[in-house]
């Protein structure tokens, strides 16, 4: 494991692994691999236009009708998944009762 420091005095822990082509793993963690950045990117996305709707409509500028959609459509998801959870929990507590345990 690699420890790199940077200039604002904050540490980075990188690994790297390489694997040959040959190797048996290497398709599955190529796939991986991909997946997991563009799940990163598709983040990034989100949040930098949740940002830049955000501080439009905290300086009271214009925003387009597609702009708000997007919000809407991101607040939607938020509360879907917020009930999720919440089911889940529900779920949780309710199973940790019936094997007598303390549930937090």
């Amino acid at each position: 494991m690699k420890i790199a420091k940077k200039k604002d005095n904050t540490l980075s822990r990188v690994e790297k692994h390489i694997i040959k082509q040959s190797h048996e793993l290497y398709d599955y963690l190529d796939n991986y691999c991909f997946l997991s950045k563009n799940l990163y990117n598709y983040a990034n996305y989100n949040i930098r236009q949740i940002f830049i709707i955000t501080s439009k409509l905290a300086k009271d500028e214009e925003v387009t009708q597609e702009q708000l959609d997007y919000l809407k459509d991101i607040n939607t998801e938020i509360d879907e998944f917020n009930e999720l959870r919440k089911a889940n929990f529900e779920k949780a507590k309710v199973k940790a009762h019936k094997e007598n345990k303390e549930f937090k």
